[in-house]
């Protein structure tokens, strides 16, 4: 069951704000939204969000790799791969930068990712 990746908030915590920071950037949940401000580089934006982001990116990856072949019967990794075949030469290089960015910093949050992980 794919709700097992996904954190249920308690109503009483629904409508506290922690902030998170990090660098220019920060991030707080309320209402069952999640508000993320990034400044700087298209790099130091993208780190910025995948440092914010990290907790998520790991439970949403998790819940599409396994919705992914319970649906199809065929691994995730193999559209993934397909995907940055296709399409990594086409992005613009801002959005390359950016992409870099939330790479490393989801890697320095402590999920190693590349760039190869976030295009797909």
């Amino acid at each position: 069951m794919l709700s097992k990746y996904f954190k249920k908030k308690n109503s009483e915590n629904e409508n506290t704000q922690k902030v998170t920071k990090f660098d220019k950037g920060y991030r707080y949940d309320k209402e069952g939204w999640i508000y993320v401000h990034v400044d700087g580089t298209s790099y130091e934006r993208g780190k910025q969000f995948g440092y914010l982001i990290a907790d998520d990116y790991k439970n949403n990856l998790k819940a599409f790799e396994e919705m992914t072949f319970k649906t199809t019967g065929i691994n995730y990794s193999y559209f993934a791969d397909l995907g940055i075949k296709l399409f990594k030469e086409k992005f613009p290089q801002e959005l390359l930068e950016e992409m870099t960015g939330i790479a490393d910093g989801l890697t320095d949050a402590g999920i190693k990712t590349s760039l190869d992980n976030i295009i797909a």
